[in-house]
């Protein structure tokens, strides 16, 4: 990649390669089971609870 930036040279992009590269990967069924899970909790988070009864 050319560019006039001498911020941006080659060496940079490699780092990056090698720092995703070793990353984790999240599975659909992970990304799925996470929203759920936000979801389940911002709503039991949300909605009043019931304390006793006068």
């Amino acid at each position: 990649m050319r560019t006039a930036n001498p911020a941006l040279n080659s060496k940079i992009f490699e780092n990056v390669r090698r720092t995703y590269a070793d990353a984790d990967v999240m599975t659909i069924q992970g990304t799925v089971n996470r929203a759920i899970g936000q979801r389940y909790c911002s709503c039991w988070l949300s909605f009043p609870r019931r304390g006793p009864g006068p």
